[in-house]
């Protein structure tokens, strides 16, 4: 079996910013593998890319601005894909797969699984619309990391 992490970050004081950190805590009480280690962070740091360089595929779960609270993207990341900015303190994923790369010389398969928030005020909840798309969330995941529903059961 590949050796998969999930990456679920957002801040818990901005609305629906915290979806991707609520997702992956979800996940954590879901998902008992030994080969799926489940991360939450407020955002992406270059320090990362030493993590996921260690895995054969990475996920990451993330809040969106989009048309639609509560519609649902999945993507895979190109990782050849090299973002033409300079890093900062916060990146996004194609960037720590560019850490990646250049720094351990591996890149996992990627994935981005994204919600459209509908507010990023400084609020300690989601949004109606995200907090309906919750589940919805985490079965993506599931699907992408090949993580049946029979095996949540046993």
């Amino acid at each position: 079996m590949s050796r998969t992490i999930i990456i679920g970050y957002g801040n818990p004081l901005r609305g629906d910013d915290a979806v991707g950190y609520y997702a992956a805590q979800k996940l954590s009480e879901l998902v008992k593998s030994e080969d799926i280690t489940i991360h939450t962070c407020h955002q992406l740091t270059p320090e990362l890319a030493a993590d996921i360089s260690r895995y054969d595929k990475a996920v990451f779960i993330d809040a969106s601005i989009g048309d639609t609270p509560g519609t649902i993207t999945t993507a895979q990341i190109d990782p050849t894909h090299i973002p033409n900015r300079t890093f900062s303190h916060q990146l996004d994923p194609e960037s720590v797969l560019t850490c990646s790369q250049a720094l351990y010389d591996r890149v996992p398969v990627a994935y981005l699984v994204t919600i459209d928030a509908d507010s990023f005020g400084y609020l300690e909840d989601l949004s109606g619309p995200v907090k309906a798309g919750l589940s919805g969330l985490v079965d993506a995941v599931l699907e992408i990391i090949k993580y049946k529903k029979t095996e949540l059961m046993s």
